[in-house]
């Protein structure tokens, strides 16, 4: 006899669902490491303007309008920068929502899986119950005396 699990469509979905969950809390998880990687970007390009604006005032002359112009450059950068740290709180918001979704498909995953699983030990005791009382009535027969045989024929 073979072991079938009534609620194994069930247990097939809320994998799937799971799977679903996963996909989504990990391209989300990718989204924000981008958004990350452009606001460091971003913060390098401020690092290098202010580094030549250094090198700009020490090396004296005409550099009024270089030194102007890396001035807008940096706070235009500064602004970019503020819209990307928003954009990294709302993806952060995103990343926990997907979390939580992930958190519960897997917990009800889990549910049905632990089910089963006492539903095949149910099975596995009752058969093996079941094949001992075959042996043990296989035994009897067998050490039952050539007479006794012929009086219960």
């Amino acid at each position: 006899m073979k072991f079938k699990f009534p609620l194994q469509k069930v247990l097939e979905h809320r994998k799937i669902k799971e799977n679903v969950a996963q996909k989504d809390f990990q391209d989300s998880v990718a989204l924000l490491g981008e958004m990350n990687t452009k606001l460091i970007c971003l913060e390098e390009l401020v690092d290098d303007a202010r580094a030549r604006s250094f090198d700009v005032q020490n090396t004296g002359g005409k550099a009024g309008p270089s030194l102007q112009q890396m001035q807008n450059f940096i706070q235009n950068q500064k602004i970019l920068i503020e819209m990307q740290r928003v954009k990294i709180q709302q993806q952060e918001v995103v990343v926990e929502e997907k979390r939580g979704i992930l958190l519960k498909a897997a917990v009800e995953t889990k549910a049905i899986v632990t089910f089963k699983e006492k539903k095949y030990e149910e099975f596995k005791k009752r058969t093996d119950s079941e094949e001992q009382k075959e042996m043990d009535e296989q035994s009897v027969l067998r050490f039952k005396s050539p007479e006794k045989r012929n009086e219960s024929s």
